[in-house]
């Protein structure tokens, strides 16, 4: 004895309870217009550029906008960059050399295992 027929345990009601399970799941996914209906707590994010602020910021009229003034970050870069390759060209290159060098800074002979 199955019971009745709208069990669960009944093949058909099982069916039916899966399939409008997933359709109300799919039409509440794919519904037209449910994101616009979701009201977000957040504010939504300025799609200002940097440039238009900056120009308000310093006030700045058109003929000197911040296109002429380029963002510090490349520029730090660019002068790290050459400070680094000065350096390594400074460094020494024959273990004799790295001695001497060594000598002349500290005023002593290098410390035992320099030369490894």
């Amino acid at each position: 004895m199955s019971g009745s027929p709208l069990s669960l345990a009944n093949p058909r009601t099982r069916l039916a309870v899966i399939l409008t399970t997933f359709f109300a799941l799919v039409y509440l996914i794919l519904a037209p217009g449910s994101s616009d209906s979701y009201a977000s707590p957040y504010p939504k994010p300025r799609t200002e550029s940097w440039k238009s602020t900056a120009n308000r910021w310093f006030g700045w009229s058109a003929e000197n906008t911040v296109e002429e003034v380029q963002h510090p970050i490349p520029k730090l870069m660019h002068e790290a960059q050459v400070n680094f390759r000065a350096l390594i060209t400074k460094q020494s290159k024959t273990l004799s050399a790295a001695v001497k060098e060594y000598k002349k800074r500290y005023k002593r002979d290098p410390p035992k295992g320099f030369d490894e």
